[in-house]
């Protein structure tokens, strides 16, 4: 059977929002746009937007944490600020209520003790909050590396992954703790485990509908025949507890997922409408297992010019359309690489859907997608495609 795999590197700074006053509107509103932001999308419906912001405090040093309400027929945006104190929240909604989950060390116990907080999903500031614990997670002789949360595809549960480094440099090792909720909160299972070896990068966490949370790690191992070389590690949760499915690569040596299909007999191309040169791109590609190569030499002087990065999304989605339908694409296995670069400053796009040039930049690239989509919706290729998106630095 034929088998497609298309990967999307959809290089898209996210920023939040931090409002300065209320009942601002997208025209002509104080909303000021920065860095060092996590945000995401609690209700959208016919009538409204609501979405969160958590972002640093540049001048402070400190989180501020927002929801916003955006009305679709007046386009009136409205804020909510949580005076909070805590660290690594995020809010989820149910049944018009905001559920906010948070940490706080607690130095008698020597534990972070994740709780949380609910008030009514509407406009205005929240001076003080009531909290009740959920679960604590002990820190022994570590410290926090980071947290992240996901959700389910049905959004019917949700995970949070704390990670703990040891704060020794000799030892090699860290604590993954993972705790999974329904969506109205309550905690389904809660589990720990100690790992043997220092972790390198993030780890994204990923909940099925049925309840298992799958954790992809980046980390380097000491107990394998060598010191310090990359491994990839994968643990998976459920409610009896924890399963591990471990791989280990050699010295030298790391996943790449375009070398093994290449060595499996796939087809690897990369598209991408600016110069694919920048920053030594065309060589790291080549070593992961690339390689052919449609970038913006191969478009008109034109098309070129479309964009201050190159060719602009909706010409170099043409080109994937095109790739994948090509006739003598018919019985090959390939995998495709394809960069966007139209979400960028300075945010030049050929639409202007929204008053505000970020979010209308964002808005031409979500219609590229979907037009994309549906386009191949209607091709015999649809049946064996599988497209996989991947947003810059891992956020969306």
């Amino acid at each position: 059977m034929k088998r497609w795999i298309f990967a999307f590197l959809l290089f898209i700074a996210l920023y939040a929002m931090n409002v300065n006053a209320q009942n601002t509107t997208l025209d002509g509103s104080p909303v000021v746009l920065g860095r060092d932001a996590k945000t995401w999308v609690l209700e959208n419906n016919d009538d409204r937007l609501v979405f969160c912001a958590v972002s640093r405090d540049l001048a402070f040093g400190f989180d501020d944490l927002w929801i916003y309400y955006y009305n679709k027929v007046t386009q009136q945006l409205d804020a909510q600020k949580f005076d909070d104190n805590l660290e690594g929240r995020f809010a989820y909604m149910t049944d018009g209520l905001v559920h906010l989950i948070g940490e706080r060390t607690n130095k008698k116990t020597k534990s972070l003790d994740y709780v949380e907080g609910t008030v009514p999903a509407s406009e205005g500031t929240v001076k003080k909050m009531s909290f009740a614990t959920k679960y604590s997670v002990p820190f022994e002789k570590h410290e926090l590396y980071f947290h992240q949360f996901a959700f389910s595809p049905d959004l019917s549960k949700f995970a949070i992954l704390t990670v703990l480094n040891p704060k020794s440099k000799s030892d090699i090792s860290h604590i993954e703790d993972v705790a999974l909720f329904s969506s109205d909160g309550d905690l389904l299972w809660h589990h720990r485990q100690n790992v043997h070896y220092r972790m390198n990068y993030n780890a994204p966490v990923m909940v099925s509908n049925d309840g298992v949370a799958y954790i992809a790690e980046y980390g380097c191992y000491e107990n394998v025949g060598f010191k310090a070389e990359d491994s990839l590690h994968i643990s998976v949760y459920n409610e009896h507890g924890i399963e591990n499915i471990t791989e280990y690569f050699g010295p030298q040596s790391s996943f790449r997922c375009a070398k093994s299909l290449l060595k499996e007999g796939y087809h690897t191309s990369y598209i991408y409408g600016g110069d694919i040169n920048f920053t030594n791109m065309r060589s790291y590609l080549v070593t992961i297992g690339f390689d052919q190569f449609c970038w913006m030499k191969d478009y008109t002087m034109e098309q070129q010019r479309t964009s201050k990065w190159g060719v602009r999304d909706d010409i170099t989605f043409a080109t994937l359309y095109d790739q994948i339908t090509a006739p003598k694409a018919n019985g090959t296995h390939r995998l495709i690489g394809y960069s966007t670069l139209s979400s960028h400053e300075p945010w030049d796009v050929p639409t202007h859907r929204l008053s505000e040039e970020i979010p209308n930049a964002f808005n031409y690239l979500d219609e590229c997608l979907g037009n994309f989509i549906d386009k191949m919706k209607q091709t015999p290729q649809w049946d064996n495609l599988l497209v996989i998106l991947l947003p810059d630095h891992g956020y969306s």
